[in-house]
C-alpha cells in the first residue's frame, strides 16, 4: 500500500465538508506521505470526489460503510498481484525442462493465494469499521485541526 495512511478521524469529523486540497498533505490532518496522486487515483476510482473553488476539496463519494479498505487500496496500487513468477526454475545449471514445469510453481501458488487471502480480508472492512476503532475524541480535535468547530 504504497503511501496509503489516511486519517479516518477526517471522514468522521467532517463528513459533509470538503477537505481543502492544501490541508490534505498536513499530517496532523489527513495523510502521511502522501502523494500528489493518490488523492486523484480516489476521486477516478468513486472513492473521494473533488470540488475546486473556496469551499472545494475532497469528500468521500459514497457512505464511509461503503467503502471497503479493498477499494482505497485497488485505487492507490491497482488490483494486480505484487508477486511475479520468473521462471527460474528454468535457468541456469540445474533448469528444469519446459515439461517438467507444465504446473504452475508451487511459489507463485502459494504467492497467488496468500495474495487473495489478504484481498478477501481487506474486502470486509468497510471505512466505517476502521472509523468505529477511533477514541470518542479524535472527531472533535480533527475538526479543531481543520479549522472547524
Amino acid at each position: 500500500m504504497a503511501g496509503t495512511h489516511a486519517n479516518p478521524a477526517a471522514c468522521k469529523a467532517i463528513p459533509d465538508d470538503a477537505i481543502a486540497a492544501p490541508d490534505y498533505r498536513n499530517e496532523a490532518v489527513v495523510v502521511t506521505a502522501l502523494p500528489r496522486a493518490v488523492p486523484q487515483a480516489l476521486v477516478k476510482s468513486g472513492v473521494l470526489t473533488a470540488t475546486t473553488g473556496p469551499r472545494g476539496g475532497f469528500r468521500l463519494a459514497r457512505q464511509a460503510s461503503e467503502i471497503t479498505l479493498l477499494h482505497i487500496v485497488e485505487a492507490v496500487d491497482g488490483a494486480s498481484s505484487p508477486y511475479e513468477c520468473r521462471e527460474i526454475r528454468q535457468r541456469g545449471r540445474g533448469a528444469l525442462s519446459p515439461e517438467e514445469c507444465a504446473s504452475v510453481c508451487v511459489l507463485a501458488q502459494k504467492m497467488h493465494e496468500a495474495h487473495q487471502a489478504w484481498r478477501s480480508s481487506l474486502s470486509r472492512v468497510s471505512l466505517a469499521d476502521v472509523i468505529d476503532t477511533l477514541p470518542a475524541t479524535a472527531p472533535s480535535r480533527t475538526r479543531r485541526l481543520l479549522g472547524g468547530s
